[in-house]
């Protein structure tokens, strides 16, 4: 069954939240490679995002509900690495949202690129960085081997301390000047 548009239910019920339905089609081996009406696949929906990207991206993630699901579509296939037309990975997505580090540690247990770069040349770190409430993110982001002097497409590598300071985030910037990062550039010198 396809609507209109040629999506599929696994598809509606990802966009809508219908985790319930979302666990019955995975049991009954819904096809996530399947395609709808324009070419795109169930894993890269119409809209640009793959299942994984809507959960992470319209759900409130500190919801269990939510964890369940996106442990149920990494088990049944899901990429951890698709992209959005925007470049977006799903741990951009879950580095965006506050209070989100049991989503960010699945998508990192099961091997997510932790330095891929949307199109603005932002990467996970740096979207954390834009948080106050992303210390644990942040952390656990280093930890796993997330640049500090990544550019951004503007050449800045002053990027991840200038957010955090511009954005008012003492915490984050004295946690990522902890790791290395670099105190001297101008930016970051205006701000202090």
């Amino acid at each position: 069954f396809k609507d209109t548009d040629g999506n599929t239910p696994l598809m509606i019920s990802l966009q809508n939240g219908f985790n319930h339905i979302v666990e019955f089609l995975f049991t009954n081996k819904a096809d996530v490679n399947a395609i709808n009406s324009v070419g795109d696949s169930a894993l890269i929906l119409s809209i640009g995002f793959t299942p994984l990207m809507i959960v992470l991206k319209n759900r409130d993630t500190s919801d269990n509900s939510v964890r369940e699901i996106v442990q149920v579509l990494l088990e049944n296939g899901a990429s951890v690495n698709d992209t959005s037309k925007h470049g977006e990975t799903p741990l951009m997505f879950a580095a965006k949202k506050e209070n989100n580090m049991k989503i960010v540690q699945i998508l990192l247990e099961n091997g997510t690129s932790v330095n891929d770069t949307n199109e603005y040349g932002e990467t996970p770190l740096m979207l954390a960085a834009k948080k106050e409430e992303s210390m644990s993110v942040l952390q656990l982001l280093l930890d796993h081997g997330a640049k500090l002097d990544d550019m951004d497409k503007k050449g800045n590598t002053h990027s991840l301390l200038h957010v955090a300071l511009s954005n008012g985030h003492i915490e984050c910037a004295k946690l990522l000047v902890q790791h290395g990062a670099n105190i001297d550039c101008n930016h970051a010198l205006e701000l202090a």
